[in-house]
């Protein structure tokens, strides 16, 4: 693979698609469905950006669970989170994993 270090961001930009912060799971995975594709802005009532969403994130609300590939280093995020809020009231701070 050649080095494209100086490739202007342009080149490389793909359109991506918006939906409201109000969309419904079906709505939003029609939405993916139709466009082939995995990702969308979320943009609220004025138009300002609430966040992204992906197909991953819409899969593990519609499953009710964590869907976890070989880059999670985390496999549980809820038990680590209490594991780091716990720690932190302990004055122990270490690796949440």
């Amino acid at each position: 693979m050649q080095n494209k270090s100086d490739a202007a961001l342009e080149s490389i930009t793909r359109p991506i698609s918006f939906v409201g912060e109000t969309t419904d799971c079906l709505t939003l995975l029609t939405t993916f469905l139709k466009q082939r594709k995995h990702i969308a802005i979320v943009s609220d009532e004025f138009g300002g950006v609430d966040g992204l969403v992906t197909m991953e994130d819409l899969l593990e609300t519609l499953l009710g669970s964590e869907i976890v590939d070989e880059t999670d280093r985390i496999v549980d995020l809820q038990e680590a989170a209490r594991k780091g809020k716990s720690e932190r009231k302990t004055g122990k701070e270490g690796d949440a994993r």
